[in-house]
């Protein structure tokens, strides 16, 4: 037997208890057929056979009681998780709630409760969660979320150097990973969709470094990934994606204008925005907001860094003089 037998989805723990399972049906069937070795051997292999298929039987009832039980579990846990985003958009609760999708989350699960709690700013609990997983251990489709969301992360707290890093040694597997598997969960929701989120960071990040083919390239995947989503989501995130690009290249006249406008259609209270979509799109233009002033002190820095000191009494003669008296 291999591990291929079982479904992709198997954990470990599972896979390592039917192998158990299986070994100690044919411990107990070669004890009590080791009586026909003497007499005849075919009748002892023909009752090891027996039990060999016994042991199979177990193993695929354990598969399917366990797939079964967990597809009810998750079936329960998004309906939570649909009701709690519609009510309050991406919050530490949902990732929360995120967290108990399984008693043994998959790469994927944990990759999607940790976008989760990004989205949600609970910044602090995202980077206590990322620390104790090893995205050097996940499939790549787990691992470019896992890095996707680190991106943000960065980005989020004003660590542009960290931001930039990852992207640079990541997002050529990121990329391959995102195109090759769009969904990280077969269980697609609009407000788990870490694709979006990494193209949307993937354009910002380009746009700082003036690789502007890369981020059309970027804006063409994003606006291939809204096309699924639900209608509001279409209308408002492309404007405020736009907004933060306007900040980031320092149009900030154009993008008071631009905030202005959004938050006047978005705050009211309206049958075409969810609540928590109303709550999400707030948030991001809040972000864009903070964004902007990340830039601008990162841009400050690199300044600073980039200007020589210069020796005061080499600048001003006048001083050295005045000392030496």
């Amino acid at each position: 037997m291999n591990f291929n037998i079982f479904p992709n989805n198997t954990p470990k723990p599972v896979r390592i208890f039917c192998y158990v399972t299986l070994g100690i049906f044919m411990l107990i069937g070669f004890a009590l057929s080791s009586s026909f070795l003497r007499s005849s051997f075919g009748y002892f292999l023909l009752h090891l056979l027996y039990f060999f298929f016994i042991a199979l039987i177990a193993c695929v009832a354990i598969v399917v009681i366990w797939h079964t039980c967990i597809k009810a579990v998750r079936k329960a846990t998004y309906t939570k998780l649909d009701a709690d985003h519609n009510h309050s958009g991406w919050s530490a609760e949902l990732a929360v709630i995120a967290n108990n999708i399984s008693p043994l989350p998959s790469p994927e699960d944990q990759a999607m409760t940790l976008f989760l709690k990004v989205m949600g700013e609970d910044y602090t609990d995202a980077e206590k969660y990322a620390s104790h997983h090893a995205a050097s251990t996940y499939p790549p489709r787990a691992s470019a979320s896992y890095y996707a969301s680190m991106i943000r992360l960065a980005v989020m707290k004003g660590n542009f150097e960290k931001a930039h890093f990852f992207f640079r040694e990541k997002s050529e597997m990121m990329d391959r990973a995102f195109e090759a598997q769009p969904d990280l969960q077969p269980e697609y929701r609009d407000y788990t969709d870490d694709a979006l989120m990494y193209y949307q960071m993937a354009a910002l990040l380009c746009l700082q470094n003036g690789e502007t083919e890369r981020v059309e390239t970027y804006h063409r995947m994003a606006a291939f990934r809204l096309s699924r989503h639900c209608q509001s989501d279409q209308t408002y995130i492309p404007q405020l994606l736009g907004l933060a690009e306007q900040y980031a290249v320092h149009n900030t006249d154009i993008a008071y204008t631009l905030e202005t406008q959004l938050r006047g259609e978005i705050e009211p209270a309206g049958a075409s925005i969810s609540p928590g979509c109303r709550s999400d799109y707030l948030r991001m233009l809040a972000q864009a907001r903070l964004y902007a002033n990340y830039i601008r002190k990162e841009e400050a820095n690199l300044t600073e860094r980039a200007t020589p000191k210069v020796d005061m009494l080499k600048k001003d003669p006048a001083a050295g003089l005045l000392s030496s008296l």
